[in-house]
């Protein structure tokens, strides 16, 4: 049976600094306590995904500002250790996502 990936668009953002042709992760924000991105400890997946890679996870584009909005989709199971799951993020603002996401409303 094969795994269904879901995208939520539930207001994860991302603080950046631009800094010339650098961008610089400043802030993670989750957005709720209980949310459907929390492990058994508690802790965001969004953020522990960030935290350690980056925005290797992320899979979009769009223009850079100092505080963007990510969908995030994740396979795995959220208690095991990060290297056996994956996490994908996409600018909300990512023109292909942003269409896809209005269709499926």
């Amino acid at each position: 049976m094969e795994a269904e990936m879901m995208w939520h668009k539930d207001g994860h953002s991302i603080d950046f600094i631009l800094d010339k042709s650098n961008l610089i992760i400043a802030g993670i924000h989750c957005p709720s306590e209980d949310g459907k991105c929390r492990n058994r400890h508690g802790l965001c997946v969004f953020k522990l995904f960030v935290d350690v890679f980056g925005l290797d996870c992320n899979v979009g584009v769009t223009n850079a500002e100092s505080n963007l909005e990510f969908a995030w989709a994740f396979m795995g199971d959220f208690d095991n250790p990060l290297e056996s799951s994956q996490l994908w993020m996409i600018p909300v603002k990512d023109e292909i996502f942003y269409a896809w996401a209005q269709a499926q409303s």
